[in-house]
């Protein structure tokens, strides 16, 4: 009994399963990916983009938005982001750390920017900064800014290391962040308040889908999605209710100007 008990359990879990990688079973995929991703100040946003009312198989697996406190919310590397603004006609997105943005330079909750780059790459408007925090310094040259708890907090350009860093003093952490603008000057490097604004207004990144293939799709009269099974891109029409691959939606049948069951010449005389 508790062998056929686990069978069913098991067949009923392979069910679930199965309809949750094919969600289309019992939706209209067109209806579906017609929906609009909206949060905030980020509206009308649809592929490659899904989350938040839009089903999976409307966008690419890596591009999921979440709408958190009416913040646009993505996760890249295990970071979570907000995004400040996707542009429509190129495709790229701006973005900035939560944890700068709701706690400030000091209290990183995250460990080095990193991206995902079968999917990002960093727009050229950005670079590399180091933050060093908890600092033991015995040379003033070296400037800082404060951070509790104790020591001096510093920032370096590039990708830095504890093991690149002066020897005249040790750091207990430090984080490889982006910030857009370019820092110029050892002065700019030393402002804290400076470099916090900068990590504040994010840089941008630009995301690696097809697109040529979705505008087809849509001047056919259909909305794109995503096949996660075949990693492209796949167009869904009116009335889709299976995820069959295509490229562009079908013609409509034309029609004649006899209408059935109506005789030709049958006019009143």
């Amino acid at each position: 009994m508790i062998h056929k008990l686990l069978l069913i359990s098991f067949c009923l879990h392979l069910l679930l399963v199965s309809n949750l990688f094919h969600p289309s079973f019992s939706l209209d995929l067109y209806s579906a990916c017609s929906n609009k991703y909206r949060c905030g100040s980020i509206g009308d946003v649809d592929f490659p983009f899904w989350g938040d009312g839009r089903p999976e198989y409307c966008g690419h697996p890596k591009l999921k938005l979440g709408c958190q406190g009416n913040n646009a919310i993505i996760e890249i590397e295990g970071i979570k982001y907000q995004v400040l603004e996707i542009e429509k006609e190129t495709p790229i997105i701006k973005i900035a750390r939560v944890d700068f943005l709701n706690n400030g330079i000091c209290s990183p909750l995250y460990g080095d920017t990193t991206l995902d780059k079968d999917i990002f790459e960093y727009a050229p408007a950005s670079e590399a900064i180091t933050i060093f925090y908890g600092c033991n310094s015995t040379d003033n040259m070296y400037g800082g800014f404060d951070c509790n708890p104790g020591g001096k907090s510093f920032i370096l350009p590039g990708n830095n290391t504890m093991e690149k860093i002066d020897a005249h003093f040790s750091c207990r952490s430090n984080v490889i962040v982006r910030v857009s603008d370019p820092v110029q000057t050892y002065a700019e490097f030393m402002n804290s308040t400076l470099i916090e604004e900068a990590l504040k207004e994010g840089y941008p990144v630009s995301y690696k889908v097809e697109f040529a293939g979705c505008e087809n799709c849509r001047k056919s009269g259909g909305v794109c999605g995503y096949d996660w099974g075949v990693n492209r891109t796949t167009c869904y029409c009116q009335g889709d209710l299976s995820p069959v691959l295509k490229d562009v939606c079908p013609s409509p049948p034309e029609s004649g100007d006899t209408k059935l069951g109506t005789p030709p010449n049958s006019g009143t005389r």
